[in-house]
Order: structure tokens, then C-alpha cells, then sequence
């Protein structure tokens, strides 16, 4: 009885002893335990085939909550449903009107608008790795960046238009093809992707476009494991 006393007293004063020596302790151990708990999850998405990626959670939460707003940009609000037959759209464009194949590099240049997320989405359905580009960023330099990632289609939001015309004659001497968002586009070498977005179905992709992504694909850095 004695010693379950003493062991009962200890426990007690073990918080305070903590409290007072190591005041960190117990913040240091809930760390811990949920890194433990995040590697654990790592390892088992690993092993999950096909991977579950960003863009698997985002068509779950689109059938989960369809109508739920997912972007507001200034006066108009896009809900998940509104987003995903959008990507659609730009995705069965780009499968129509393009040669662009799962794992074929596309550099995506604009600003911070809906159509950034419309379009990357869209390609993450297409399988395809993104190189974002900076939006600020001009002729020589955006030409290296550009060439940086090896990319065989440019997509360009049509207030950069004069951005792209100044390295325009190199991507033609590369044989890239420049998508402009935009409904017409006169200049030699870039075409306006507005209309056939419109006229393009907004049928799911199938994901057999995205079976061949393993740990090692370059999509998955933009598109994301999801935990």
C-alpha cells in the first residue's frame, strides 16, 4: 500500500516537475506524435495504387459539395462543381485542338485569376507537368525560364499578350505552340484558345490519363500527394 502511495504521488507531481524543468515538454511531444502520425500516412499513400493526389481529393470534394464556393475573385463566386466542369472544358480543348500527351511539360503564364486554377487543373487531368511562370517576368528572361522546363506548349493569358510576342520568334525557331486565352488572336505564330474552350464538353477526363504517375513523375510535384 505504501508504494502504491509513493507511486501515485509521483505521477502527481510529474506534470509539475515537467512544468517547472521542462516547460516544452509536453508541445514537444504532441509534435511528435503527429510527425510520427504524418510519416505513417506517407508511407501507406505510398504504397497506394494509383497514388491519391491533390487532384483525386479535389474531384471527391466536388461530389461531395458540388455547389460549395471554392474561389472568389472579386465580383464572382466559382463553386466546386464550377471548377471542375471548367477544367473539363479546357482539358477536352486541349485534347482536341492539341498534340499535347500525358507527361508532356506546359508552361502555364498568368496572373492570379480564376483561369490559373481552371487551366492547371485541367492539366493535372491531362497528366501533364506544369511550369508556373512568373508573371512579371520579361524577354530574356522570361525565355530562360521558359527553356528551363523544356515545355512544348505555352498557355498565356491574354493581357500578356506583348509579353509572349517579344520571345515569339524563339519559341517558333523551337516549334512551340502558344495557346493565347483569348477569343481571336492575329498574331503569326499564337492562337486564340477562347472559343474552343466554350465549344469543348465538360466531360469528366478519364484517369486512366493519370495511371502512369509514380513518386518519381515530375506531375507529382504539382499536383501533389494528398495526405
Amino acid at each position: 500500500m505504501y508504494l502504491v502511495s509513493i507511486l501515485f504521488a509521483g505521477l502527481a507531481i510529474t506534470p509539475l516537475v515537467l512544468k517547472m524543468f521542462f516547460p516544452y515538454f509536453w508541445k514537444d511531444a504532441f509534435y511528435l506524435a503527429n510527425l510520427v502520425r504524418t510519416l505513417l500516412k506517407f508511407v501507406l499513400r505510398r504504397r497506394r495504387k494509383p497514388l491519391f493526389l491533390v487532384l483525386d481529393r479535389f474531384l471527391e470534394q466536388s461530389v461531395a459539395h458540388a455547389d460549395r464556393p471554392l474561389i472568389v475573385f472579386e465580383n464572382k463566386t466559382y463553386s466546386y462543381l464550377d471548377t471542375d466542369r471548367r477544367s473539363n472544358k479546357i482539358a477536352n480543348a486541349l485534347q482536341r485542338h492539341s498534340k499535347l500527351r500525358p507527361g508532356d511539360n506546359v508552361a502555364l503564364f498568368m496572373g492570379n485569376e480564376p483561369a490559373f486554377i481552371f487551366t492547371w487543373l485541367a492539366l493535372a487531368k491531362l497528366g501533364c507537368p506544369v511550369a508556373l511562370l512568373n508573371y512579371n517576368i520579361r524577354s530574356r528572361s522570361l525565355l530562360h525560364c521558359f527553356n528551363c522546363c523544356s515545355a512544348k506548349l505555352l498557355i498565356a493569358a491574354e493581357e500578356l499578350q506583348e509579353a509572349v510576342e517579344e520571345v515569339l520568334p524563339s519559341l517558333r525557331e523551337q516549334s512551340v505552340c502558344v495557346y493565347l486565352m483569348t477569343k481571336q488572336c492575329d498574331t503569326p505564330g499564337m492562337e486564340g484558345f477562347s472559343d474552343q474552350v466554350e465549344e469543348a464538353s465538360d466531360t469528366p477526363l478519364p484517369q486512366a490519363l493519370r495511371s502512369d504517375i509514380t513518386l518519381k513523375s515530375p506531375t507529382v510535384h504539382m499536383i501533389g500527394i494528398y495526405d
